[in-house]
């Protein structure tokens, strides 16, 4: 049944770029009979490994994701091998890093996901520390939101709507100051990673189904009147 953001499931190919997609449903403009799954692709040859690349000077081990600044700045998400965060000009100079093992402010233990508001806040998604936690662009700890379970991945529409997938798994939406608006779990795998695009729909990466999920925004439906 729909929920406060007004989704349901219908599951149906995408068969121009051979993924699944999650609708809701009302969005029926795209055709398509619904179908309760789809056969994971075939996996492709194996490439002829490319020569080594030479060592480059960057501080960046083992990157989880990457968020662009308001001024082209570049915020990467070092989970897998710093637990730090690193900024870098658009050019690709290292201007500084912040962060570092641990449970304390401004730590970090995996970060995961990292995005950038219109406010330049840093968002980052602190996996293992079931936390968001968001500073400047200088590295500032601005605060920090709970109430998610190893959270996976942000995205932040044009609104300033904030998306966090976790490993519930589900999808918490949050307004910019941190209040929680809706929360669902709309696919069963959950999303590894989580984009959007400009009329409000959302694309999940799920990683166990090797597939992308999409999710197709519709209009809430209204409340029956209550009976007198």
């Amino acid at each position: 049944m729909p929920g406060r953001s007004g989704w349901s499931e219908v599951r149906r190919p995408l068969a121009a770029l051979g993924i699944v997609c999650l609708l809701m449903t009302g969005c029926t403009a795209e055709g398509g009979e619904p179908v309760t799954s789809a056969p994971a692709p075939a996996d492709p040859p194996t490439p002829t490994p490319a020569p080594a690349d030479p060592p480059t000077p960057t501080p960046a081990r083992s990157s989880g994701a990457l968020a662009y600044g308001v001024d082209g700045d570049i915020y990467v998400a070092d989970g897998y091998g710093n637990s730090s965060v690193h900024r870098f000009t658009a050019d690709g100079k290292h201007v500084q890093t912040w962060g570092g093992p641990g449970l304390g402010r401004g730590q970090f233990t995996t970060p995961h996901g990292v995005w950038v508001d219109a406010r330049e806040r840093i968002f980052v998604a602190d996996r293992e520390n079931n936390r968001v936690q968001l500073f400047s662009p200088e590295g500032d700890f601005y605060g920090e939101w709970g109430d998610v379970h190893k959270p996976m991945d942000i995205y932040i529409d044009p609104a300033g709507i904030v998306y966090v997938t976790d490993q519930i798994p589900r999808i918490t939406m949050f307004s910019a100051d941190g209040q929680m608006l809706a929360r669902g779990r709309p696919v069963d795998a959950g999303a590894h990673g989580v984009w959007g695009d400009s009329r409000g729909n959302l694309y999940l990466a799920e990683m166990r189904l090797t597939q992308v999920t999409k999710l197709v925004r519709r209009a809430p439906a209204r409340l029956a009147p209550s009976p007198r």
